[in-house]
């Protein structure tokens, strides 16, 4: 098998956003005042971008670290995930996808920006103040989001001027600590498709449960995913991968809401599934 450095890469999501908050000294104050407070008690912070475009925004982003999460693996350094060469393609369009739409509505915030601070003053009455506010072709520094891309660590690449048993032990170092997060990386394939099975389990085993489109969309969704984050090759889990894909073809959730009998049967070999991924999170080795 192909060493790590050559089935996958890191990627690191960059998001600034300005948090369009600020402390309401005086409206801190006249609370204080009227609850017969210390002024120690609190204080009254305001949205100073109480409009929807702002609430799509914030929205978008989360949609965009939510794709970033989905796409990749877990990796021991904050901000950086591991991307498995087989799903860098529909890693980029997704992502592609998402920071476009960060940026239209940025954009679009830019264009109205008069109007959404004569929306902001409606709002926010006195407590209103342009000081507080950037002037709109500043927002393209207030809000960013970009993702990069680098290489495994590889301890081969490793050079420095040191007694060569130094360097050895270094590598080595290197090297456990790339497999043990490759290792992780392969477990969280194995804990997000168990979760879902599970949910999908406790929710068609409630009586009046309510069966959203989500939740069979999801795990429709997570099984198309999964494979391609398989990053250890684990032939076990894309088997029972195709087992999910297979319980779960066909089945809507509209029959799931009317339909008894389908809903026991789907729970029925949700449940089998569960059983066979129960104890089965030793992972193969590298």
């Amino acid at each position: 098998m192909a060493n790590i450095q050559e089935r996958a890469m890191l990627v690191r999501l960059t998001v600034k956003l300005w948090t369009a908050r600020r402390v309401d000294d005086d409206a801190t104050r006249i609370v204080v005042e009227e609850k017969k407070a210390e002024h120690t008690a609190g204080e009254f912070g305001k949205n100073l971008l109480p409009v929807p475009e702002w609430k799509n925004l914030r929205k978008a982003i989360g949609q965009a670290r939510a794709t970033f999460k989905n796409q990749t693996l877990p990796w021991e350094e904050a901000g950086r995930r591991m991307l498995p060469a087989t799903n860098h393609l529909q890693f980029s369009q997704e992502m592609r996808k998402a920071v476009a739409k960060v940026n239209q509505i940025k954009t679009d915030i830019k264009k109205n920006w008069p109007d959404i601070l004569k929306r902001s003053k409606k709002a926010l009455g006195g407590m209103f103040d342009e000081t507080e506010y950037p002037q709109a072709d500043e927002m393209d520094e207030l809000v960013k989001i970009e993702w990069k891309i680098d290489g495994v660590p590889d301890p081969k690449d490793f050079r420095v001027n040191l007694p060569q048993v130094d360097v050895e032990k270094i590598r080595q170092e290197i090297e456990e600590r790339v497999n043990e997060q490759v290792m992780i990386g392969q477990k969280d394939v194995w804990v997000r498709l168990k979760d879902a099975v599970s949910h999908l389990t406790e929710k068609l085993g409630e009586k009046d449960g309510i069966f959203r489109d989500t939740l069979v969309g999801n795990v429709k969704e997570m099984v198309k995913v999964l494979p391609k984050l398989n990053i250890t090759g684990d032939k076990e889990f894309d088997k029972i991968c195709k087992d999910v894909e297979k319980m779960i073809a066909g089945v809507e959730p509209e029959d799931l809401r009317k339909d008894e009998k389908k809903r026991t049967e789907t729970a029925e070999k949700a449940k089998k599934l569960m059983d066979k991924m129960g104890g089965y999170m030793g992972l193969q080795s590298i």
